[in-house]
């Protein structure tokens, strides 16, 4: 598991590269998400992206970008969910960078 600096670098640089640093500073927390059917959360109550500690480094980029874009809605629509905008933005995202989002 990476330390909490890592994730939150990750973070920063996804953020310049696919979002041009739009989205507000948050928080990544690891977890054991084990017994939910989730691996990663954005909570917008807390302002906190929850990623399940036992993703693999690519999972968790995936993942991290999964959520980023939940963020990005958040704060663009104010809500979240997997529609046409999160879809089409998956597949932007997918051509212009040649980025994963899980």
């Amino acid at each position: 598991m990476p330390n909490q600096q890592q994730v939150q670098q990750t973070y920063a640089r996804l953020n310049g590269e696919v979002f041009a640093n739009r989205l507000p500073k948050i928080m990544v927390v690891f977890d054991d998400l084990s017994d939910s059917d989730v691996v990663g959360c954005w909570d917008p109550s807390t302002k906190r992206i929850y990623l399940d500690k036992a993703l693999s480094p690519r999972q968790r980029q995936a993942v991290l970008l999964h959520e980023m874009l939940h963020v990005e809605q958040w704060y663009q629509r104010g809500r979240c969910n997997h529609g046409w905008f999160f879809q089409k933005r998956c597949k932007q995202i997918k051509r212009l960078h040649g980025l994963f989002v899980g």
